[in-house]
């Protein structure tokens, strides 16, 4: 189902990186699931992919899904819902060239900032949010469930 060969470098001939597509549900569920412990549901994806609020992003090898974003339009700004790659492809550049594209397409829209929420014990999410310059705004006490624990606010102006 998931890509499973590791170390395909995302500058790969067979890599490319667009919209979510309806035949791409089935492995975003499937990633959804290995990457979050309160995972979204199929109908929730399913909304985002006609919501003109929403913009998806997909890096795919071929026709397999390694990691996927979904931003949220929201006022003069976005909010990250959802980053995820998949654990064998993890620290391989997929998650910045991601990220990099949706604040790419924020700021070619005018967004004036960005937002997302994120496990504190999320470190490598963290370093990768600080990289892009994204500051700790605030924290989230309690905000995750499962298992418990606080989520930190990061924001970043854009332009």
């Amino acid at each position: 189902m998931l890509a499973d060969q590791p170390d395909v470098p995302v500058d790969h001939p067979g890599m490319s990186m667009g919209p979510m597509l309806p035949e791409d549900l089935d492995q975003i569920v499937v990633l959804e699931k290995l990457c979050f412990s309160n995972p979204w549901s199929r109908s929730v994806f399913e909304a985002t992919l006609i919501s003109p609020l929403v913009y998806t992003l997909v890096q795919r090898h071929g026709d397999k899904v390694l990691g996927y974003l979904m931003a949220f339009r929201q006022g003069s700004g976005i909010e990250i819902g959802n980053i995820a790659v998949a654990p064998a492809h993890r620290r391989r550049g997929i998650g910045h060239q991601l990220m990099s594209e949706a604040l790419r397409v924020a700021t070619e829209e005018g967004r004036r900032s960005a937002r997302l929420s994120v496990r504190e014990s999320s470190t490598g999410a963290i370093h990768l949010y600080e990289s892009f310059g994204f500051e700790q705004v605030g924290v989230s006490l309690g905000y995750y469930r499962s298992p418990p624990e606080d989520a930190l606010l990061m924001r970043k102006n854009l332009g």
